[in-house]
């Protein structure tokens, strides 16, 4: 993997170029990175504690290091519409159907927000 420290400085400035672009300033997020996640496949999992605008991204830096600068920054844009919908999500976060509906939603408004964003 590519230096820790590069890629930790990637998920930063990409999060926090997408927080102030799409005005999500009003949420405090906090950035983890780990070398290895509970499925391989997972990029970055985000939880929010919504009700006090606060919210927590995992990222996994073996993952990042593979990634484009776009493909990251279409991710940092996926994990921040998480954000901003985390109260719709809370409300099904444990049944199947709804939560698949709820991540379909976030990937279409995550790509309405890129045909749009410089």
């Amino acid at each position: 993997m590519k230096d820790e420290a590069l890629q930790t400085a990637r998920v930063i400035e990409a999060v926090e170029n997408i927080l102030e672009e799409l005005n999500v300033t009003y949420v405090d997020v906090k950035i983890k990175t780990n070398t290895k996640m509970g499925d391989e496949r997972v990029t970055c999992e985000t939880t929010t504690d919504w009700e006090y605008r606060q919210a927590s991204m995992d990222w996994c830096l073996p993952i990042v290091a593979v990634l484009s600068d776009l493909d990251l920054r279409r991710t940092a844009v996926h994990e921040v519409v998480h954000v901003m919908v985390a109260e719709m999500e809370m409300q099904v976060k444990d049944k199947d159907l709804p939560n698949k509906l709820c991540e379909r939603a976030v990937e279409n408004v995550t790509r309405a927000i890129l045909e749009i964003l410089p």
